[in-house]
């Protein structure tokens, strides 16, 4: 009989490391889009996601009058946020107002004085101070407030 043709005395059962390698894989790409369906896009740690926009946008914010050594400001609206820029003596806007994705109730510090002339909500100082307030955030049931006193930064929590 001719050895090539008969069959190995050994027998190969199981998968090879590629096939388990390509079922990971594929398991991998379903369970990811399933967990981004079933959020709708929401942040994730029961945040609303204009409070981790927030966070995001305020220590940028925050960084950049610290490093250019120049006042910056956020402009807090129902309708949304914007970054002012001073020139001269007025506060202008810079890019669009970008829009909350639920609502937002903004409360400013009243111990502070009133300025007579327009100013933005929370104004970031070149020391890393910024202007003390609160924002609360409620979106599809989820309900985050951040503060600040102006000193320590920003604080946010459900």
């Amino acid at each position: 009989m001719d050895p090539r043709i008969e069959p190995s005395p050994r027998r190969t059962a199981g998968f090879s490391l590629l096939e388990l390698v390509v079922v990971i894989a594929v398991v991998g790409i379903l369970s990811l889009g399933v967990s981004l369906s079933l959020s709708g896009g929401r942040s994730t740690g029961g945040y609303p996601r204009d409070a981790t926009r927030f966070e995001n946008q305020y220590s940028a914010l925050r960084d950049s009058a610290i490093h250019s050594r120049t006042p910056v400001a956020l402009s807090l609206k129902p309708a949304g946020w914007q970054v002012m820029r001073r020139t001269g003596d007025v506060w202008q806007g810079e890019g669009p107002r970008v829009r909350w994705s639920g609502a937002a109730v903004f409360q400013r510090d009243l111990s502070a004085p009133v300025s007579p002339i327009p100013v933005p909500e929370v104004i970031f100082l070149p020391d890393g101070r910024s202007s003390a307030f609160s924002i609360r955030f409620t979106d599809a049931g989820q309900v985050a407030q951040c503060s600040s006193d102006g000193w320590q930064g920003l604080e946010c929590g459900l």
